[in-house]
């Protein structure tokens, strides 16, 4: 800690605070300490998510990649290399939905996009897993209608995204004729492709 940093004990929770934010990778390292139930980490997590609120972006990016690497291992279960594979998938179709300059609530959907993607293909494949299988009705109706409740959330989540976008595009009022057009202007979007997960293990049930 430098002389120019203003510290001081936080007698409450024993951490020092400083106008400095910690280091990501220390912070971090503390956050799993607290997921664990360390009583003494999370009461400094506590206080230094007090002191310095965008440290929250540290703590949402990771709840994000648990979310995302759980369902990947439900897909691809132990194969590493699908589960790369996917994710890497996933990231361009994150980076073409964006484009460029895209706002904070743009990157939040485009995420919301990919997760419901990955979430159809999963619900698809325990659909398919069982088709040429003697399973009771009950069963493949319920997985019929997991992969049908997991599309049109999918879809919803492309809905939201073009209606964000259009609600945020300037609209210009153009004669042609007798006839008023309004066009709304501004970038195309870019809806991603829905194809099945390359990688998934043959004969593996997800």
């Amino acid at each position: 800690m430098t002389k120019t940093d203003t510290a001081k004990r936080n007698d409450e929770q024993g951490v020092i605070l400083s106008d400095v934010p910690p280091d990501a990778k220390a912070f971090m390292a503390m956050v799993r300490r607290a997921e664990k139930g360390e009583v003494r980490a999370l009461a400094d997590v506590r206080a230094l998510l007090k002191a310095h609120p965008t440290l929250w972006n540290s703590v949402n990016v990771n709840l994000s990649s648990a979310a995302r690497e759980a369902l990947l291992k439900a897909v691809t279960g132990t194969n590493e290399l699908a589960a790369d594979s996917i994710a890497r998938n996933m990231e361009t179709m994150k980076r073409k939905i964006v484009g460029e300059n895209p706002s904070h609530l743009e990157l939040l959907l485009a995420d919301r996009i990919a997760m419901c993607w990955l979430r159809v293909q999963y619900a698809e494949l325990s659909y398919a897993s069982v088709v040429n299988k003697s399973v009771g009705f009950k069963q493949g109706d319920y997985l019929q209608r997991q992969a049908e409740r997991a599309q049109a959330q999918y879809l919803a989540a492309i809905r939201t995204l073009a209606q964000v976008r259009k609600l945020g595009l300037p609209s210009v009022q153009v004669n042609i004729g007798e006839k008023q057009v309004n066009i709304a202007g501004g970038p195309q979007t870019n809806m991603p492709p829905s194809p099945v997960p390359p990688a998934v293990v043959e004969g593996q049930a997800p």
